[in-house]
């Protein structure tokens, strides 16, 4: 797959960089509320690593992911990401921990040391990768030994499959249509062992994960999936249209109302780097 994704947050200056910072919040806190203590798990009992965060966006899920560890867990953290504007963003957060952020492509080795790096983190960022095996090739040139690389990716075939309201399963089409539209699957997740296993990795872990209105709160949940169609809708309008967020919202709203489900589904999938990976040509 080497589609790349035309993304809302590749625009962020002025009044609309402030909309998407407080999206990218809004985000780190509704979903990464439950998949940053499955990652504290799988790193549970280790000190002092070195992570990198792949497509770091502004750097809150970074930031919240350190505040929330184990004190000793980190010792440093480097956030990449391809948007000057969002590396700004993570300049002037206040970091516990040693920080460095580096613009540039998650697929370019060249800001990456090799072998230097205990885990690499990649959240909804592998989807939009121009190269996916070379994003993943660099996680595993810059990975130790025995260093992990756990990967957060969509399920839009699960979530429709678990729905029952109505309006949440219009909003799902219309984001299968958006990765589709960009030559992308809006089912990464559930594949991503594979690849990750091409590029020499051994998957340790691969969890499915359940954001809905009956975990996160049905409030939250409208107004987390109002605000995705919104932010969309920036780039393509003729799938979710202007007026489309706020009828979503009324929608979601009565379908929660009536005990109906409105669900995203992700994969959380850990590899373990273990050799010195696949030859390149």
């Amino acid at each position: 797959m080497s589609a790349e994704l035309t993304s809302p947050f590749a625009r962020c200056d002025g009044q609309e960089q402030a909309v998407l910072l407080e999206f990218l919040e809004r985000q780190s806190q509704v979903l990464g509320g439950l998949d940053r203590p499955l990652v504290w798990e799988v790193l549970q009992g280790r000190r002092d690593l070195s992570l990198v965060d792949f497509g770091c966006g502004d750097g809150s899920y970074l930031e919240a992911l350190v505040r929330g560890a184990p004190r000793t867990m980190f010792a440093a953290v480097v956030g990449v990401d391809i948007q000057a504007c969002w590396i700004d963003a993570c300049r002037r957060r206040s970091w516990l921990t040693p920080a460095d952020f580096h613009l540039g492509d998650i697929g370019d080795l060249q800001w990456g040391r090799e072998g230097g790096v205990d885990v690499v983190v990649s959240r909804f960022t592998l989807i939009s990768a121009k190269d996916l095996a070379g994003a993943i090739r660099s996680a595993h040139h810059m990975l130790k030994p025995g260093g992990l690389m756990i990967a957060i990716e969509s399920s839009y075939g699960l979530a429709q499959a678990l729905n029952t309201s109505p309006a949440m399963t219009g909003f799902s089409e219309r984001m299968i249509a958006w990765y589709r539209r960009a030559g992308s699957s809006p089912d990464l997740g559930p594949q991503l062992w594979k690849p990750l296993a091409q590029e020499g990795f051994t998957v340790m872990r691969d969890l499915v994960l359940i954001y809905g209105n009956s975990t996160l709160g049905a409030e939250p949940m409208a107004q987390f999936t109002a605000m995705t169609a919104r932010q969309l809708g920036s780039v393509y309008p003729d799938i979710f249209p202007a007026a489309y967020a706020d009828a979503l919202l009324r929608a979601l709203r009565h379908d929660f109302s009536e005990g109906l489900l409105g669900c995203m589904a992700t994969n959380l999938v850990v590899g373990q780097k273990n050799g010195p990976g696949p030859a390149t040509g």
